[in-house]
């Protein structure tokens, strides 16, 4: 599937009050920490997978370049796998509801197949220079 297919019924694009204000919360905190590094986030969107669901090795910034860092902040932690693999540090983490990961965009890292049970939920967001 093309990276557009993959995302279809995984990214949440309704967005009531309470998810909105968490967002813009989360958009000031990245705003914040990125602004002596003169970067920018995008727009946090709120991710989820099922069971089955998982995402192959790649890179932030394969498809675009401007993104510079990578943040998964993990809204729960009562799923079965998906975990966060930085393939390239032989590196794993089993997320815990409440923590916010940053990391360089040009890292490879994978996420393990969520298994049977509750659907694993994560807000997203990238940091890309001013320029863009």
């Amino acid at each position: 599937k093309s990276k557009t297919d993959y995302w279809i019924d995984k990214r949440i694009e309704f967005v009531d009050g309470v998810a909105e204000e968490i967002l813009l919360k989360i958009r000031k905190k990245l705003i914040d920490l990125l602004q002596e590094k003169n970067l920018i986030p995008n727009t946090p969107t709120i991710h989820r997978m099922y069971s089955g669901v998982g995402m192959s090795e790649h890179t932030d910034d394969a498809h675009v370049k401007e993104n510079i860092y990578g943040f998964v902040y993990y809204i729960n932690d009562d799923f079965n796998g998906g975990e966060l693999v930085y393939t390239e540090y032989d590196y794993v983490y089993k997320p815990k509801a409440g923590t916010l990961i940053m990391h360089p965009c040009s890292i490879k890292h994978m996420v393990k197949d969520v298994l049977d049970g509750p659907t694993r939920y994560t807000v997203l967001a990238f940091g890309k220079t001013k320029d863009y």
